[in-house]
């Protein structure tokens, strides 16, 4: 299959059987809508190669079929894609609703109705992946595990620019019944970048009923850290006192009650 980039004028080559020199070469295109054309005819070059420059009018495969004095030969597919070789250089910047960067990110681009596809990459220390585009309308679809994204999201591009994309970390729930996903978002001195690592322990002051003898007052629970989001969470009983220790976010450790929630959010918790 050829593949031709843009919507435009391209030229398709055609090779006579045995590289006969004087057919009249003609064919039909179909479009991706698969409307039949005109009768197409065929320039002849030499040695058996004819040529004919053909109004690809829009992002998709093609298919044609080919004859030569009237003896259909040859049938073949074409690809217009508006790929890597466009005008307009544009960033797609992606970040959650916290203004945080996201690396990591896949990020494909695809034509408007999401029938064929363009190119892709992924996102870089600062949330950012560049492509260069020729004008038109595009669909974007971002996957990464553990966020979730609006897909596909459209974008009309003519002329260079950056574009935003709001991934939303998936929190979660807990496993174990009667509790709450205590979450956090650990960020650097920027306020976008994830932290490295992440300690941070929950130790449990006091409890509101029998728990099965699985939880007590004292014991510890180590968060789970996403260095990739920024995320850290515990599970945690609800109704329960917990003094959360974590210097990263905190400084001093600090005692919340647990909500009788799915989820909640450390920062709305504290006093």
């Amino acid at each position: 299959m050829s593949t031709y980039y843009g919507v435009d004028t391209h030229r398709i080559v055609y090779k006579a059987s045995e590289f006969e020199t004087g057919l009249t070469v003609t064919g039909y295109l179909w479009s991706p809508a698969l409307v039949k054309s005109d009768l197409q005819t065929f320039t002849e070059l030499s040695d058996g190669l004819y040529y004919l420059d053909y109004v690809f009018s829009a992002l998709g495969t093609y298919i044609g079929l080919f004859y030569e004095d009237d003896v259909a030969k040859v049938s073949g597919a074409f690809r217009v894609v508006s790929g890597a070789n466009g005008s307009n250089a544009i960033v797609i910047h992606v970040e959650t609703d916290e203004g945080a960067s996201i690396i990591d990110v896949t990020v494909e681009v695809w034509n408007s109705d999401s029938t064929v596809y363009v190119t892709e990459s992924v996102t870089d220390a600062e949330g950012d992946v560049s492509f260069q585009l020729s004008n038109g309308d595009y669909q974007i679809r971002c996957r990464k595990g553990g966020v979730s994204f609006t897909v596909p999201e459209d974008i009309t591009i003519s002329e260079a620019a950056t574009h935003d994309i709001i991934g939303t970390i998936e929190i979660g729930l807990p496993i174990a019944p009667f509790s709450c996903r205590v979450y956090e978002y650990c960020y650097l001195g920027d306020g976008t970048t994830p932290c490295t690592s992440v300690v941070g322990t929950a130790r449990i002051v006091s409890i509101p009923f029998d728990s099965g003898s699985i939880l007590h007052a004292g014991d510890e629970i180590d968060g789970t850290y996403d260095s990739d989001t920024g995320l850290l969470y515990w599970d945690l009983v609800h109704e329960a006192v917990v003094r959360i220790d974590c210097e990263t976010i905190l400084g001093d450790p600090e005692n919340i009650t647990i909500p009788e929630s799915d989820t909640a959010r450390l920062a709305d918790l504290l006093p």
